[in-house]
């Protein structure tokens, strides 16, 4: 997704549905919570101009987005808000990261932590645990 512009975007173009279904049934984290309306309404969202502006994104955190962040942690700036850091227990986040450690480098005040029983898609895989989380995290 990273790559020039737009040999992502030319390999995707009329394949987004099969892109979507593939990119969301990941082995081990898979499409579990994903009911078929919520995956239509994925598909339906996945137009040319939704994945130039995902492509974009990645191309970003490759570059000016990690020379940015580089320039911030340089000169000590982090978040001031509070933070909550939510994370699946089956995604690759919590196999390859340490989430509140890592977070804590940008952040001054994590104000809440806690993975999920999920894969990588918390809201659609774990959408009451999220939300009493969420709902706690803004009550406060």
């Amino acid at each position: 997704m990273a790559q020039p512009y737009d040999f992502p975007e030319r390999l995707l173009a009329g394949r987004e549905e099969y892109y979507i279904r593939r990119k969301l049934d990941k082995p081990g984290v898979g499409s579990a919570g994903f009911t078929e309306a919520a995956m239509a309404e994925y598909i339906r969202c996945c137009t040319p101009e939704n994945i130039h502006g995902v492509c974009e994104d990645y191309r970003a955190a490759i570059s000016i987005d990690s020379e940015m962040d580089r320039v911030d942690l340089e000169a000590g700036r982090r978040l001031e808000c509070p933070l909550l850091v939510l994370w699946g227990e089956r995604s690759h986040v919590e196999r390859s990261f340490e989430p509140v450690v890592a977070w804590s480098h940008y952040a001054r005040a994590i104000a809440g932590a806690r993975k999920l029983p999920c894969g990588h898609y918390p809201a659609e895989q774990a959408p009451e645990e999220t939300f009493e989380e969420l709902l706690a995290f803004f009550k406060d």
